[in-house]
Formats: structure tokens, C-alpha cells, sequence
């Protein structure tokens, strides 16, 4: 899908190709969620599928993340700080993951939930920096 997903974004704002990402992403665990209300296994292979495509997006602009987002000579500093807060998102999300599973034992749904919130917030605010670097001119394309 990677050379869709390049395809699809060539000449656009790699903030708009992230929200794109992200926004896919947040489907993926409102399908599981489907996945388990339904039990029809064709929901997980499509969530699946979604996750597949959506993360092909995260990963391209993963790989532009430094030339877009960083400032000029700064990348290795970028690039550190957002393997950082990767780590620190495990540290936090896994932990809460297992405190929610433990608080609803009988439903995955509020954990399938706050994934999906988690990711449409994730989207609002790549959309919001969207808005900022295009008034300052600084949001290049992809």
C-alpha cells in the first residue's frame, strides 16, 4: 500500500496526509469493536485490512516527519523526541489498557472506544497544526 498511500499523497500537506492516517487508524478499533458485537469474523479481516492501509500512511509520514516537520538542521532532534513519545505513549496507553480492562471485565468496548477517541484527538490536533503551519507558511507537501 506504501506506494499508494505515495501516490494518493503526492503534491498534498504532509500535516493533511497525517490526519488521513490517523483519521483511518481511528476505525480500526471502532471495527473490533463491531468485530465483537456482531461476532462476524469479516469485521476483524476488514478492520485488519483498514489497520494495514491506514499504517502504510502513518509510515510514510513517519519517514517525512523529519524533512517536514523539523527545522532546518534539527532532524536527529526530531526524530529523538518522537521515538521518545513513542515510548512514553506504551508506558501510558499499555498500562491504561489493562486498568480499563479491569474495570469493565465483561466488555472490550470502552477500551475499543478510547483507542478510536485517542485517534480522532489525534487528528483534530494534526489538523490544528495543519491550520497554523499554513498561515506561517511552513507546511510543505509531501
Amino acid at each position: 500500500m506504501v506506494p499508494v498511500v505515495v501516490w494518493l499523497s503526492s503534491g498534498r500537506r504532509v500535516t493533511l496526509v497525517t490526519a488521513a492516517g490517523f483519521s483511518s487508524l481511528a476505525l480500526f478499533p471502532a471495527m473490533l469493536a463491531l468485530t465483537a458485537y456482531t461476532r462476524d469474523i469479516v469485521f476483524a479481516y476488514a478492520a485488519f485490512v483498514v489497520f494495514g492501509i491506514a499504517m502504510s500512511g502513518v509510515h510514510f509520514v513517519w519517514n517525512l516527519g523529519a524533512l517536514a516537520f523539523a527545522r532546518p538542521g534539527n532532524q536527529l532532534m526530531y526524530t529523538s523526541t518522537h521515538a521518545a513519545m513513542v515510548g512514553l505513549r506504551a508506558l501510558i496507553g499499555f498500562p491504561l489498557g489493562y486498568v480499563m480492562m479491569r474495570l469493565f471485565p465483561d466488555t472490550l468496548y470502552p477500551v475499543f472506544g478510547t483507542a478510536s477517541a485517542l485517534l480522532v484527538f489525534a487528528t483534530v490536533i494534526i489538523l490544528r497544526l495543519d491550520r497554523r503551519m499554513v498561515a506561517q507558511g511552513l507546511n510543505p507537501t509531501a
